[in-house]
């Protein structure tokens, strides 16, 4: 399933849709593809990490950014890190 850069999400929209091919429920693809997937997480949604601390779009986007990076550091395939996938999923398609 990896991509190719030409097929790298190049917005959010993108990363939503990217995100959503993936198989929540399977811990080891996860796993093989994590570094991966947080990589265009954060290429993708760093820059709303970077507005000012009070502008809305970080403060919507900020928690769920973070629990990816805690999934991510916990290695917590089989639960944390699909939720919060999940999570980031649905704040998107939210905005």
């Amino acid at each position: 399933m990896s991509m190719n850069f030409l097929e790298r999400p190049k917005d959010k929209f993108e990363l939503r849709d990217y995100l959503k091919k993936f198989e929540l429920d399977n811990p080891e693809k996860l796993e093989a593809m994590a570094e991966e997937i947080v990589g265009n997480i954060f290429e993708i949604m760093d820059k709303y990490r970077q507005l000012a601390p009070n502008h809305p779009l970080r403060k919507y986007y900020e928690p769920s950014l973070k629990d990816i990076e805690f999934s991510y550091s916990s290695a917590d395939f089989k639960k944390i890190f699909p939720l919060a996938i999940k999570c980031l999923i649905n704040s998107i398609d939210w905005e």
